[in-house]
C-alpha cells in the first residue's frame, strides 16, 4: 500500500514511519521552499537532523512544489496510486493548495486522508500554534507531576505528540483501511493531539470520580504515595523501580528482602506509607543497582533497573 506524507517534525512523521515499518510504501513529499525543518535540528548525523534521519529512514522523498498548477498536476497522480495520506499543516493550508480531501477524494474515492493538528480541524483553538507543552498543560496531564519547588515538571519524552499524535493517527488509519476493504471507500481522519492525549488521563479522572480531590503535588497511588509501586535509590545513585502493586507481588517482595513484617503494612495510611518508603530507600542503599539486580533475577515480583536510553534494549 502507498502512503503520500505531507508531514513535518515529529507526530506526524512518526505515524508513517511505523506505517512504513509495518510494509507501507511511504512517500515524503516536501516542498522545495519549506522542507521538513527537522531536516535542520541539531544534532546532526551526516549534515541532517537526527530526528529526521530516525523518523524518514525508511521514506522515499520527494521535493515537490505542490502550491504550482504543474506541482498539483504532479501530487495529483500520485494521489491516483495512494492509499493513504497524512498532512498535519494548520486547517485550510491544504485546501488553498487545492489538496484537501474532497479535492482529492474526487480523484481518488478509495483514499484515507489523515490530518494530524494540535486542536483539530474545527473549535475556537482551530488555527492556533501549539506544541507537545502546550497540549499536556490543556489536557491536565502536565500537572499531574510536580517537583519539590511545586512547578510543573516537563516530561522529556513527547507524550502528546507520539500517544496524542502518531498513535493515534495509525491507529486511525488502519481502521480506515479495514473499513474500506468492506465498502470500497476511504474517509477523512481529523486527529487532535489534544484530543488523543486525554485518555492518558483516565485513571487520574476515575480517582477524581471517585471523590479523591485532586491536590497539585501530591502522587496518587500510581505516582509515588504508595512504597511498594515507587523508584529507590541504589548505593551508587542508580535507581530500581519496584512495581509489586498486587498483595501477590508485595508479599513475594517482603519474603525474598528478608521483611515478611512489610507485607502487612501494604495498606497503611499516608503517614504509614511514608514511613514504610523511608525504610525501603534505607533497604535499597545497601547496595549497588548491578548488585540488586543480580539479586533479583529469576524473581517475580516486579523489579528492574532504571535504565538511561543508551542502555535499554
Amino acid at each position: 500500500m502507498l502512503v503520500l506524507d505531507f508531514t513535518k517534525l515529529l507526530p506526524g512523521p512518526l505515524a508513517t514511519r511505523q506505517l512504513a515499518e509495518m510494509g507501507f510504501r511511504v512517500v515524503k513529499i516536501e516542498h522545495p521552499d519549506s522542507p521538513d525543518p527537522a531536516r535542520f535540528y541539531p544534532p546532526m548525523i551526516d549534515g541532517q537532523g537526527a530526528v529526521f534521519v530516525a523518523l524518514n529512514a525508511d521514506k522515499e522523498l520527494l521535493s515537490i512544489d505542490y502550491r504550482s498548477l504543474q506541482g498539483r498536476e504532479a501530487i495529483l497522480d500520485w494521489v491516483r496510486r495512494a492509499d493513504v495520506l497524512v498532512e498535519s499543516f494548520r486547517p485550510g493550508a491544504m485546501a488553498a493548495w487545492g489538496l484537501d480531501y474532497e479535492s482529492l477524494s474526487a480523484v481518488n474515492p478509495g483514499l484515507v486522508y489523515a490530518s494530524v493538528t494540535g486542536y483539530g480541524q474545527t473549535g475556537p483553538r482551530a488555527k492556533l500554534a501549539g506544541h507537545d507543552l502546550n497540549y499536556i498543560a490543556l489536557s491536565g496531564l502536565l500537572a499531574l507531576n510536580f517537583d519539590a519547588q511545586g512547578d510543573p515538571v516537563i516530561p522529556d519524552m513527547q507524550i502528546a505528540d507520539v500517544a496524542g499524535g502518531s498513535q493515534q493517527a495509525v491507529n486511525a488509519v488502519l481502521h480506515a483501511l479495514l473499513e474500506r476493504g468492506r465498502t470500497g471507500r476511504g474517509r477523512y481522519l481529523d486527529i487532535s493531539m489534544l484530543d488523543g492525549v486525554r485518555p492518558l488521563l483516565t485513571v487520574a479522572r476515575a480517582f477524581i470520580a471517585a471523590g479523591e480531590a485532586f491536590e497539585p503535588g501530591r502522587p496518587s497511588i500510581l505516582s509515588g504515595r504508595w512504597a511498594n509501586y515507587n523508584v529507590y535509590r541504589c548505593a551508587d545513585g542508580r535507581h530500581l523501580a519496584l512495581g509489586a502493586l498486587e498483595p501477590k507481588f508485595w508479599n513475594a517482595f517482603c519474603l525474598w528482602a528478608g521483611r515478611p513484617d512489610w507485607a502487612e503494612r501494604f495498606t497503611v495510611d499516608d503517614a504509614g506509607q511514608a514511613e514504610l518508603r523511608r525504610e525501603l530507600a534505607d533497604f535499597f542503599l545497601q547496595k549497588n543497582m548491578a548488585e540488586w539486580t543480580a539479586l533479583s533475577e529469576g524473581t517475580d515480583f516486579c523489579l528492574t533497573p532504571v535504565l538511561y536510553p543508551d542502555e535499554a534494549d
